[in-house]
């Protein structure tokens, strides 16, 4: 067919218009198609990780959701006890995140749905009440271990490199021992000379003798003036003990824009956040932002250790 004049400005027309509604739909359509991709992800100590992470069938552990979540999307953590002693870990053997990078636009959001009702514990469960946990090793010093190697309580850990601590239900702190002959001695008397057994009061260690038990020893000193509050009993089947790993409850490393709120920790060693990003509590830019968070019985000072 000729093309006229008239023909061809109808073509050249419909080829702007076809060129605006294409810009239209990059400029216009790409900014609501973003927004529409962001997802949440719910977590829940009652959840699994086999469920779609809904607010139906919520994931069971923090790994499955944090490793869920992309640019702009919330993880929501469902009020509950989230018990990490018996969750995966990251490849780096510690919880939660790493590698994580949202953007200033959109950030990556794990919440709790209010304040201190996501609860992280490293406890261990079957000692937080009277149980029968624990078999006698020693009558005379007062010393029991567990009737079972602590992997059986404490999965996933890697043991070798982790002390344990405790809680008798009085407050009293269990010294976390790390020789046996200090664990079992006699002696409490301070000598000059540090090749002397000294036995300073209650506590736990593990793995003294080869067998990947812990041991718990809650005889107290003679002196108690000294020490003040110490167990009022000596059999740990009869006590509510907070025993808990010396790790992290918080691993977060080599962050971008991501907000942690609404949580509290109690009963671990420490909170970490490493990388080349860095973090702190309350600002702006490529930032970790962690707020309304409760700690309790966390042995780093502070809570927080920024590296």
């Amino acid at each position: 067919m000729k093309m006229t004049p008239t023909t061809m400005t109808l073509a050249l027309n419909r080829v702007t218009v076809l060129r605006v509604v294409f810009m239209a739909f990059l400029f216009l359509g790409l900014a609501p198609l973003s927004a529409q991709t962001a997802s949440t992800y719910y977590v829940s100590p009652m959840g699994s990780d086999t469920n779609p992470g809904s607010a139906a069938a919520p994931f069971k552990s923090l790994v499955k959701g944090v490793s869920a979540a992309k640019a702009g999307d919330t993880v929501s953590l469902l009020p509950g006890l989230y018990r990490l002693g018996n969750e995966p870990r990251l490849s780096s053997g510690y919880w939660f995140m790493e590698s994580k990078l949202g953007t200033d636009a959109a950030p990556i959001k794990v919440a709790g749905t209010g304040k201190d009702q996501a609860i992280f514990t490293g406890s261990i469960p079957q000692f937080e009440n009277p149980n029968s946990e624990w078999v006698v090793v020693d009558a005379t010093r007062n010393i029991y271990r567990t009737k079972n190697p602590i992997a059986s309580y404490y999965p996933g850990s890697a043991l070798s490199r982790v002390k344990f601590v405790g809680l008798d239900e009085d407050g009293y702190a269990l010294i976390p021992y790390q020789d046996y002959a200090d664990f079992s001695s006699d002696n409490q008397l301070y000598y000059e000379d540090v090749t002397v057994p000294l036995y300073v009061g209650p506590g736990v260690i593990y793995n003294p003798l080869g067998d990947g038990c812990l041991y718990v020893r809650l005889q107290p000193p003679d002196n108690i003036a000294v020490f003040g509050v110490t167990p009022r009993a000596t059999n740990p089947n009869s006590r509510s003990l907070r025993i808990f790993a010396l790790e992290d409850a918080l691993y977060l490393k080599d962050l971008a824009y991501v907000q942690f709120e609404n949580f509290a920790i109690e009963n671990f060693g420490g909170v970490k956040v490493l990388g080349d990003v860095a973090p702190c509590h309350q600002g702006s830019g490529q930032r970790v932002t962690i707020s309304n968070q409760g700690i309790n019985n966390v042995m780093e000072q502070g809570g927080l250790v920024y590296v």
